[in-house]
């Protein structure tokens, strides 16, 4: 469960900024098989939308129940807060400047320690660019999101 808590927490960060320095993603792996990339995409959007206009509440709510609260303990949730915290520290006004648009979107997947999609948004800020990936298991719960700048 550690493991996955992981998942949740930090996953595909240097992919993520290989989108964000202009890479092709070339050697990704797809995303698993079964998987429809639009729905993956669309509710990737969802969350990062939730995300820009300070949903925190609601995307820590559509967490995975093990990831939201690993091994059944409280003491370790995921709270709003820590989410909040996430975002901000990623982009920091004074750094990334403020929000533009999302850019583009491209998918990849994961198989370890289990089989995800993940919907990446090259979103534009005034300053910099950010890398918002956000990943989902087979059922499509939502399993982690991950924040890069360039």
């Amino acid at each position: 469960m550690k493991r996955k808590r992981a998942l949740g927490v930090v996953f595909a960060g240097v992919l993520l900024l290989g989108v964000l320095s202009g890479c092709s993603l070339t050697g990704t792996k797809p995303i698993p098989k079964g998987m429809d990339k639009e729905a993956l995409l669309t509710a990737g959007e969802e969350v990062v939308n939730l995300l820009l206009a300070g949903e925190y509440e609601t995307v820590v709510g559509m967490l995975r129940e093990d990831i939201r609260t690993p091994d059944g303990q409280p003491n370790r949730e995921i709270k709003p807060e820590h989410i909040e915290e996430l975002l901000q520290y990623h982009t920091d006004p004074e750094e990334v400047g403020t929000f533009v648009k999302i850019d583009d979107s491209t998918t990849m997947g994961e198989t370890d320690p289990e089989p995800i999609g993940i919907a990446v948004f090259k979103c534009e800020y005034t300053k910099k660019e950010v890398a918002i990936g956000i990943a989902y298991d087979l059922e499509m719960n939502l399993t982690g999101i991950s924040i890069a700048h360039s």
